[in-house]
């Protein structure tokens, strides 16, 4: 767990983002969630993570987005 986290720090990923205040992981993460959903994933594991971290409405238009393009 301390190697974990020590790696964590050293890549900064604990470190805000600059400017959403939550830690760079997290915007990592949700990044990566995206292209899983873009590429076919369920969303809904999205969408908790948005709403884990109060993240819905920045991200909000780019989410609604993935459905839009799927009725098309």
């Amino acid at each position: 767990l301390a190697g974990n986290l020590g790696d964590l720090q050293n890549r900064k990923l604990l470190d805000p983002h600059p400017y959403l205040e939550v830690p760079r992981a997290v915007v990592h993460r949700i990044e990566a969630l995206f292209t899983e959903v873009e590429q076919g994933s369920d969303a809904t594991e999205l969408k908790l993570e948005l709403d884990r971290w109060d993240l819905f409405e920045y991200y909000q238009d780019r989410f609604l987005n993935l459905f839009r393009r799927k009725r098309l």
